[in-house]
């Protein structure tokens, strides 16, 4: 729930290099335990020998983060106590490559003003639009485009 009396249990997020999922999910983890975030898996699992974008860089920086956390608060458990699920449902053919579904998410956005693209919006929001139709409750959706040229 937030300030504005708006409530939600489920943050969906665009997952690439999983920094922002990670922050998200700690922050979580402090403020809105009853939230569970949902990572959308947007890039390979694999470049060339190394893991990428996957649960498991996901759970390291988790833990990276709460660590930091716990230096600064001992109160705080011992681990990051969030939930969070990981979904590569919605990658598709590849990195950048529009699935019917984010094509779907991202006309049904940009009727709504939402500016989407292929590549980690557009596939996020497919799977917002996806939990809201199951759950019929509100979802946040955590917008990760930006144009560049803001400034």
């Amino acid at each position: 729930s937030t300030r504005s009396g708006l409530r939600f249990e489920t943050i969906v997020v665009a997952a690439g290099s999983g920094a922002t999922v990670a922050g998200i999910i700690a922050g979580a983890a402090l403020v809105l335990p009853q939230v569970t975030i949902h990572a959308i898996q947007v890039a390979p699992a694999k470049v060339g020998p190394f893991t990428a974008c996957h649960p498991d860089v996901v759970s390291g920086m988790v833990d990276q983060v709460w660590r930091s956390l716990r230096n600064a608060d001992s109160t705080l458990p011992e681990k990051c106590t969030a939930q969070w699920l990981w979904h590569e449902e919605y990658f598709g053919g590849g990195y950048g490559v529009a699935t019917a579904d984010a094509r779907h998410a991202i006309s049904s956005g940009g009727r709504n003003g939402l500016e989407l693209e292929s590549t980690y919006s557009g596939k996020a929001f497919a799977a917002a639009l996806t939990l809201t139709r199951q759950h019929r409750q509100p979802v946040l959706f955590w917008q990760t485009f930006a144009r560049g040229n803001e400034l």
